[in-house]
């Protein structure tokens, strides 16, 4: 019975062994990369643009487009996002964002111009401030 348990412990053990320098050598090299912190309005913009046929993946941040400028409203409560495209083939566009439940989240956009009847639907200054960058016809 001792011989038995000698030979299972020497086994494992050896497989121990053998994972650990397994392990060492499969990761020998790698690198970990650690991500910079992304302003709170990364993940409702990155969803807003959305998937496209030519993409499987959310736009990131600084990589596909980049926010020119955020101006937030009622002590942070509302926000509005200036999105310019990384690349020619798209507009730079406004997106207006609430914050609810903690995270900010699009109710107005990603457009260029809206209609003037979302004035009613947004507090004044955002309405204001759209009004005078020229977003809202009508």
């Amino acid at each position: 019975m001792d011989r038995r348990f000698v030979k299972t412990g020497a086994i494992l053990g050896g497989l121990v062994v053998i994972a650990w320098m397994a392990k060492a050598l499969l990761l020998q090299g790698l690198s970990v990369t650690t991500l910079g912190t992304a302003p709170p309005t990364a993940a409702a913009v990155s969803q807003s643009l959305g998937l496209s046929a030519s993409r499987t993946t959310l736009p990131v941040i600084d990589e596909d487009y980049s926010l020119q400028d955020v101006r937030y409203f009622q002590g942070n409560e509302w926000a509005v996002a200036t999105v310019a495209p990384t690349k020619p083939d798209a507009d730079t566009v406004l997106i207006v964002m609430k914050k609810i439940g903690g995270t900010y989240q699009p109710v107005l956009g990603p457009g260029v111009v809206f209609s003037s009847s979302y004035v009613y639907t947004l507090p004044p200054d955002v309405s204001q401030y759209l009004n005078k960058r020229g977003a809202l016809n009508g």
